[in-house]
């Protein structure tokens, strides 16, 4: 049976979905709320995310809460105008990140393991690649940070490219060390290119 703190919170979610159902009637709804779609919603979406993120570095609880009821907005706007396209609604969206987590966290949720955080990484990135298979991918690694990459500002995407390097031995103390891995690169891209045009011949 449910607590008096989750039936209020229960409460105030479904307030807020009806809200923004209001919103979007088409009777009735503001013009600016109907006109949104998902892509319109983008730079939306972009810029509360940053606004938390700011909210966070500034350690300001009151502007993290108003900053996540924002950016919690544009996940109901969208799970609204996806429920009106018959495609999916809020209860998908907490069903397939709720599946994800336990899914994901199987010492927490099968085996009752401690473990460390090195090994808790481990664990999160081998299962998520079992979800999402390569298909015999020569080059597995480069396809799945095509798949992270895309969607991040050039910025993030070197970040990740960087941080996803090092943790496949690409990672030196000294600067020399990166030379000769470049100039090893070299002489195989060189290789394979005179085999090619053999080939080719």
């Amino acid at each position: 049976m449910k607590n008096t703190n989750q039936l209020n919170l229960d409460k105030k979610i479904n307030k807020l979905l009806e809200v923004v159902s209001d919103l979007r009637d088409p009777i009735n709804g503001c013009p600016w709320d109907l006109k949104q779609t998902h892509r319109s919603l983008i730079p939306y979406v972009l810029e509360e995310a940053y606004e938390v993120a700011h909210a966070i570095r500034e350690g300001n609880p009151d502007e993290l809460k108003e900053e996540l009821g924002d950016l919690l907005l544009q996940i109901i706007l969208h799970a609204q105008i996806a429920k009106e396209k018959n495609l999916f609604d809020i209860g998908d969206i907490i069903d397939i990140i709720t599946e994800k987590l336990i899914r994901r966290h199987p010492h927490v949720f099968e085996k009752k393991a401690t473990i460390s955080i090195k090994e808790v990484e481990y664990s999160w990135e081998k299962i998520k690649n079992k979800e999402r298979p390569s298909n015999n991918s020569k080059t597995p690694i480069s396809d799945r940070l095509k798949l992270k990459i895309r969607p991040q500002p050039s910025t993030k995407a070197a970040l990740i490219i960087s941080n996803k390097a090092s943790k496949n031995g690409f990672e030196w103390e000294k600067s020399d060390q990166i030379w000769d891995k470049l100039y090893e690169e070299l002489e195989e891209l060189k290789d394979a290119l005179k085999k090619r045009k053999y080939f080719r011949c």
